[in-house]
């Protein structure tokens, strides 16, 4: 048998190839990966992430993007990121997505990027926070907001407070180096000084925080800034509180409505910041999807919620927009996005796949988050330490 001429065997191969993309493109159905957490530091976000998705699935079906029915399939990553490279790859190998929302904690996100990367498969995150995402690559995008926003927005915080001296309590990882560093960075100047570091494990025992509790209160610092998820969040501010120190609490918007219930007392004038997200607001869109999710689960969504639904809004979005479920024309249409209506606040990508959203400041009042403008106009003030 005679074998095909090298030119003609490769005009064969791309006929093919563009043959394959057509009909994918073509197809009436498209699939989207979803990374969460069900287990692990990440599992409190998880679920609300998972109804967030759900909820925004199905009002998008009712109206199928380019007439193509968006279907999920959802991996649980564990909060590991060794974990997360394993069930990025099924997605990618096994499964043939080409776009998946994902990972919740910027650790996992940042061990999925290169992955999609090298796959040019389009990574979303909801949640993720790290700076580093934000040179990870062209394909990959996060609607959430860079940790170089959250901390620098704390660390101004402080200094309008009037604190000097604080010590920062931070988790070991990607999200929690980087608050610490901005925070730090953006503090500190001849008269305001991070007085003590104390690093900690995801994982470490509430007897091992205490002992850094006591540590730390031996600094008499006027302010403290808690980098920590859920679990050791609450484990510290009740630690806290029982060594009676005082000083002006901080924390990031890794805060959920849990803590004012896990914490009580101890969770008492935390300041935390969030994204623009607002479950108030008349916001006819807003309103809407406030409505169905607590109709549908019981309780108000959060922020994580919020940018989870979105982030399924804008996959779909550019979907329409491509017309295909083809991952190159879709992430083309997402760097074309302009003002993109969410509910967390508009998204527009910059040439880093990052959006700018300035955080909201939150205190714990009478185990209530309200906003802290609010607060201080209702004549709230806060207690700082003299030196």
């Amino acid at each position: 048998m005679r074998t095909p001429h090298p030119f003609r065997k490769s005009l064969l191969l791309t006929v093919l190839a563009v043959l394959m993309a057509a009909f994918v493109g073509c197809s009436s159905e498209v699939s989207v990966g979803v990374v969460v957490s069900d287990d692990g530091a990440g599992k409190v976000y998880g679920e609300k992430v998972r109804n967030a998705i759900d909820l925004a699935l199905d009002e998008i079906n009712a109206e199928p993007p380019a007439g193509k029915t968006v279907t999920v399939i959802y991996k649980n990553d564990e909060s590991k990121p060794d974990v997360a490279v394993n069930v990025t790859k099924e997605l990618i190998e096994t499964d043939g997505v080409d776009m998946i929302i994902g990972g919740l904690l910027s650790d996992v996100a940042l061990a999925m990027a290169p992955v999609c990367e090298e796959a040019e498969v389009i990574l979303l995150s909801p949640t993720a926070s790290a700076p580093e995402l934000s040179q990870a690559g062209d394909w990959i995008f996060r609607n959430f907001p860079s940790d170089i926003t959250e901390g620098t927005s704390m660390a101004q915080f402080a200094r309008d407070a009037t604190v000097e001296q604080v010590v920062v309590f931070s988790v070991k990882s990607s999200w929690g180096v980087a608050l610490k560093n901005v925070f730090t960075e953006r503090f500190e100047d001849s008269y305001r000084k991070v007085v003590g570091t104390f690093e900690f494990e995801d994982g470490a025992s509430a007897e091992e925080l205490r002992g850094l509790v006591d540590q730390a209160k031996e600094l008499n610092p006027q302010g403290i800034y808690l980098i920590a998820y859920s679990k050791q969040l609450n484990e510290l501010l009740s630690a806290l509180d029982e060594a009676g120190v005082e000083a002006v609490l901080m924390s990031t918007s890794a805060v959920t409505e849990e803590i004012p219930r896990w914490a009580g007392e101890a969770a008492e004038l935390l300041v935390y910041p969030q994204p623009p997200f607002d479950p108030e607001s008349d916001e006819p869109q807003v309103k809407a999807f406030v409505e169905a999710y607590r109709s549908r689960f019981g309780s108000a969504p959060d922020t994580y919620a919020a940018h989870a639904y979105d982030a399924m809004k804008i996959m779909a979005h550019a979907i329409g927009e491509s017309g295909t479920g083809n991952g190159p024309a879709v992430r083309s249409a997402m760097n074309r996005m302009n003002e993109f209506e969410a509910v967390s606040g508009k998204s527009i990508f910059d040439r880093n796949g990052d959006v700018n959203q300035i955080p909201r400041l939150f205190i714990i009042k009478d185990g209530q988050s309200i906003p802290y403008k609010g607060f201080v106009e209702d004549g709230g003030f806060l207690s700082v330490p003299q030196l």
